[in-house]
C-alpha cells in the first residue's frame, strides 16, 4: 500500500508518487512469469493506494540472511539464478526492476519472485 499523505520523499511530490504508483502498476499487470509474483489488482481506498499481488510463501531474502542459518552455496546460486531470470524477462519487456535489494527477494521452495513493482526502461 502507499498513502500518498505520508510517502512523499524529497525527490518525488504527491502528485508525482501517485502517477510513479499507477505507471509501476499498469506495468506490473504486464509482467507474467514464474518468478515474479502476478498482480491481481491495484487501485484506491480512501487516500490508500494498493496493489495486490499473488501470495508467495517464505521470507525475504534479508530476513533469511538476518535470521540464519547461513544459506548454502547451491540455494543462494539457485536464487541469484532464479533473480537473474526474472530481471532478463523484464529487460526482454523493456522493464527496469529500479529496486533489487535482499528485501525484495522473495525465497520460498522455487519459485523465486521480486517483491516491487517494476518501472519502465527510460522512465516511461
Amino acid at each position: 500500500t502507499m498513502d500518498p499523505e505520508t510517502h512523499v520523499s524529497a525527490r518525488m511530490s504527491k502528485a508525482e508518487c501517485i502517477r510513479a504508483f499507477k505507471n509501476e502498476a499498469r506495468l506490473a499487470g504486464q509482467v507474467r512469469h514464474a518468478n515474479i509474483p502476478a498482480l491481481y489488482d491495484a487501485g484506491r481506498e480512501g487516500r490508500i493506494y494498493f496493489a495486490a499481488h499473488e501470495f508467495v510463501p517464505g521470507r525475504s531474502l534479508a530476513q533469511m540472511m538476518e535470521e540464519g542459518p547461513r544459506l548454502p552455496s547451491a540455494r543462494v546460486c539457485a536464487i541469484v539464478r532464479d533473480v537473474a531470470v526474472a530481471l532478463a524477462h523484464m529487460h526482454g519487456n523493456g522493464i527496469v526492476h529500479c529496486d533489487v535489494r535482499a528485501a525484495n527477494v522473495l525465497a520460498s521452495p522455487p519459485p523465486i519472485g521480486l517483491d516491487r513493482p517494476p518501472s519502465r526502461a527510460g522512465g516511461q
